[in-house]
């Protein structure tokens, strides 16, 4: 594997001290307004980057932002599409000013942060800003034209602007920003969601404060609409306070919140209310941080083309993480009319808990400290959830992952109605604890410091990993990467030991400058001596490949390949006839398994895990031997490449990063399939025809089954 420089995202420049635009007399709202300035929505203002800012305060991109000069940037809300190569940022935000709502205590400088908060949206592929709009005109225009009251009409009317100016102050450090469409359904939920035959279903972005939510329509390339924003806030959630990002569930007009009193409430847009409202064991003193939906993925699901009108309960589990360190399981059902309002709304109690610190003392002196900071995903793909907690004390990073096996759960709840609720206290039985499968520490890096909490992505997904590893993203604050990794066990288990992860990869920032180009290294020019400094890493689930760093130089957009020096052909698996049926060929570690494909019984294209039959272990491959004591230590062995010959008689296994190739012997490998164990065993000969080391490519050459071998150059 090899990692480039992809780009430098090229962020809105600050304005100079000494530009008076009509905007920041607005802003400021303390200055009279010129004659000559006061009215005309045509009227153009300076802006921050590249284009104009019309009367409304929407910015129309016309090229792409020139560079700016070198100045350090302070991103702290980032938000990337999970499917496509779009971002979304607050610009010119203020860490100092955590306090929202308390307008008297803030001098003039920090309301002007809150009042210049700027969202951007901007294409990390292309490096082209698609959009931006301050926070200000979305509150102008929402007031505008219909949330005010009285005499405020007209975009220039003082007494609005003072109004607008008073709204964004109480609503204070924008927290975070969401994207909301289809996709991101898709993302959250794991399969094919609900399409509203009638009813909303633009895409929106969540804009979260520390006490509103505001939904804001938008269609990723035009942002500005009337009466576009929806406001959640304490009075309709029962005087809470919102605790986590709200995630859409069946439908995005279905958001899920987790409050301050310990309760998960569902809002509908459609309705315009909370449609149900449930409350953990742990009561209204643990309030819910987190929600994330736990369902495998399921793209045969006819989800999206079931009628309105059916009734269908769409069943979907959802975990809600509290500030405990335990999270419930619950599994929910849910119909829609056809206008889109909620129609029917089912829970059951929690079907089972994951406890972190319970899991954490098996081992260590680890108990709850305020401290703590802890994040929760879900793989739906590899039907795996990943927790991890950095010490408040220690510094130290751990990943507990969850095997999240369907089966295993439901033979786990299945103990809550065998127990009984004890009479003397009145207390309800406790609902069953469902166990991890792995603990990971992720190593000190190599300057002797923890590596940042926002600065390790665990659940790495990459075509050059094995399906049965765990590997962990951990950048360095100078922006050093390490790709750490463990082996994936399966199922819960009661006695975990915990394992300290397995450096795979290493990539030294200042050895990855000779890849940037001309304007990236303008920036990176000044981060020698330690003056780059990382504050968060995201990826995204469509391209494994990219890595996004939020650096104080700017947001750096890091490329993954899969190869170091050559182009990479083959897979991970292959298909072979095999008499009437399929068969594939699969690697596991050093284990070569071949199989038969259950055909789809209902007879539909479609996409997902393939199921197999009859498995059978047909290969065993050698160790490296080749390589060092501490490289053939490794929990995982990465998977070779599968490259099949052109008769289709052999097969190479070529172990990219071992630099080995092996030839098999495709009928010897597969013949174990159509004879029972009993003749396997009596007749078995090894499928190896030939092997070879020091190898950094393989290829087959034209139709006679003739290979070629690049060796590295003679020293």
């Amino acid at each position: 594997m090899k990692a480039s420089i992809q780009h430098l995202l090229t962020l809105p420049s600050a304005t100079a001290p000494n530009e008076v635009t009509l905007k920041d007399r607005i802003l400021n709202s303390s200055a009279p307004l010129p004659a000559s300035e006061n009215g005309g929505d045509a009227t153009t203002f300076h802006n921050h980057g590249t284009g104009s800012f019309t009367g409304n305060g929407h910015h129309r991109n016309k090229s792409q932002n020139a560079l700016p000069q070198k100045r350090e940037v302070d991103v702290q809300v980032l938000d990337v599409h999970p499917s496509e190569p779009i971002l979304c940022f607050v610009s010119n935000s203020d860490t100092s000013f955590s306090s929202v709502g308390d307008q008297p205590g803030l001098d003039a400088h920090s309301q002007n942060k809150y009042l210049r908060q700027m969202i951007v949206v901007q294409n990390y592929i292309q490096n082209k800003v698609v959009d931006q709009i301050s926070l200000f005109s979305i509150i102008n225009n929402w007031v505008g034209t219909g949330r005010g009251s009285g005499d405020n009409s007209g975009d220039n009317s003082l007494a609005l602007v003072q109004k607008v100016r008073q709204m964004c102050l109480g609503l204070g450090k924008i927290l975070s920003l969401q994207f909301v469409d289809q996709q991101v359904l898709f993302y959250h939920m794991g399969r094919p969601t609900y399409i509203h035959k009638y009813g909303q279903s633009m895409p929106y972005m969540i804009v979260q404060f520390s006490q509103t939510i505001l939904l804001y329509w938008h269609n990723h390339t035009s942002f500005q609409r009337s009466n576009s924003v929806v406001e959640i806030n304490q009075v309709k959630l029962n005087n809470a306070l919102p605790t986590s990002k709200p995630i859409p569930i069946v439908s995005i007009n279905l958001l899920a919140i987790g409050c301050s009193d310990g309760a998960m409430r569902f809002y509908s847009i459609c309705d315009k209310k909370v449609v149900k409202s449930v409350r953990g064991p742990n009561g209204k003193l643990d309030p819910v941080v987190g929600i994330v939906a736990v369902h495998p993925s399921n793209l045969n699901s006819n989800t999206s083309e079931f009628s309105a009108h059916s009734g269908h309960m769409e069943t979907l589990r959802i975990a809600t993480i509290c500030a405990s360190g335990t999270a419930y399981i619950w599994e929910l059902q849910v119909s829609f009319h056809a206008s889109g309002k909620v129609d029917g709304f089912k829970i059951r109690s929690p079907l089972v808990k994951l406890e972190l610190y319970r899991a954490m003392k098996q081992h260590l002196s680890f108990s709850h400290n305020k401290m703590d900071t802890f994040k929760v995903k879900f793989d739906s793909d590899r039907s795996l959830l990943y927790w991890t907690i950095q010490s408040g004390t220690s510094g130290k990073t751990h990943v507990l992952v969850w095997d999240w096996n369907e089966d295993a759960i439901e033979k786990t709840s299945q103990k809550k109605s065998s127990m009984v609720s004890n009479e003397a206290t009145k207390k309800p039985a406790e609902t069953p604890l469902y166990r991890p499968s792995n603990i990971i520490e992720v190593p000190v890096l190599e300057d002797g410091h923890h590596p940042l909490f926002a600065n390790v992505v665990a659940g790495l997904v990459h075509p050059s990993f094995s399906n049965f590893s765990i590997m962990i993203l951990v950048v360095s604050d100078g922006g050093d990467m390490y790709i750490v990794g463990g082996q994936r066990k399966n199922g819960p288990r009661k006695d975990i030991p915990i394992e300290e992860g397995v450096v795979y990869y290493k990539f030294i920032l200042s050895s990855l400058k000779k890849s940037a180009n001309s304007k990236a290294l303008r920036f990176l020019r000044f981060t020698d001596h330690g003056k780059l400094k990382i504050s968060s890493v995201t990826v995204t689930r469509s391209r494994p490949d990219f890595v996004i760093m939020n650096t104080n130089m700017g947001l750096l957009v890091m490329n993954l390949m899969v190869d170091e020096e050559t182009l990479l052909t083959g897979s991970h698996h292959i298909c072979f006839p095999c008499g009437r049926s399929n068969g594939l060929v699969t690697v596991q570690h050093s284990n070569v398994y071949a199989s038969f494909i259950v055909d789809d019984k209902h007879g539909s294209n479609w996409n997902g895990k393939i199921e197999q039959d009859n498995r059978r272990l047909v290969y065993e491959s050698p160790p490296p031997v080749h390589k060092t004591i501490e490289f053939q230590s490794r929990p995982v062995r990465m998977p070779p490449r599968i490259l099949p010959s052109p008769s289709g008689n052999f097969l190479c296994l070529f172990w990219h990063q071992e630099n080995r190739y092996e030839i098999l012997h495709m009928n010897s490998l597969t013949d174990s399939l159509r004879k029972s164990h009993k003749e396997t065993d009596a007749s078995r000969l090894s499928p190896a025809v030939d092997t070879g080391f020091d190898v950094l490519s393989f290829a087959w050459v034209g139709d006679e089954d003739i290979f070629a071998l690049l060796y590295p150059p003679e020293l």
